[in-house]
């Protein structure tokens, strides 16, 4: 018996190896992320948040341990979303709506920054006359 011609044809190995490259191996993936979240984080409102909290408590541990699981609940609601949304809709629309998320969150955040705070125009110097 002669196998088909369509299995051993050149034009199905990229396809097949560009597939294989996309899902990649679960180590390069989990240290992509791993190190993608880490970056994130460093200097966010998360980390400032976690801070403070341990300055003002005796239990550093304890304030790991919630923060860890609050970021462990978080990713997995993202990851379960994300996997959804993308057998719905294209990955490429997906990525383009984040950005523009994130520009409209950094735009308000770099507008709101140059406002004065709250306050400061009703204080008045205390030396002036």
């Amino acid at each position: 018996m002669s196998q088909s011609p369509q299995n051993d044809t050149p034009a199905n190995a990229p396809a097949d190896a560009q597939e294989a490259g996309r899902a990649g191996s679960w180590g390069a993936v989990f240290l992509s992320t791993a190190t993608t979240v880490f970056l994130a984080e460093l200097g966010d409102k998360t980390q400032l948040a976690i801070v403070s909290i341990s300055g003002t408590s005796t239990r550093p541990g304890a304030v790991f341990a919630g923060s860890a699981a609050a970021l462990v609940l978080a990713s997995l609601v993202g990851a379960a979303a994300g996997g959804s949304l993308s057998s719905v809709i294209p990955t490429d629309a997906l990525q383009l709506a984040a950005s523009v998320g994130f520009l409209i969150i950094g735009t308000r955040l770099i507008l709101r920054s140059r406002e004065e705070p709250a306050g400061e125009a009703e204080k008045e110097d205390p030396t002036a006359p």
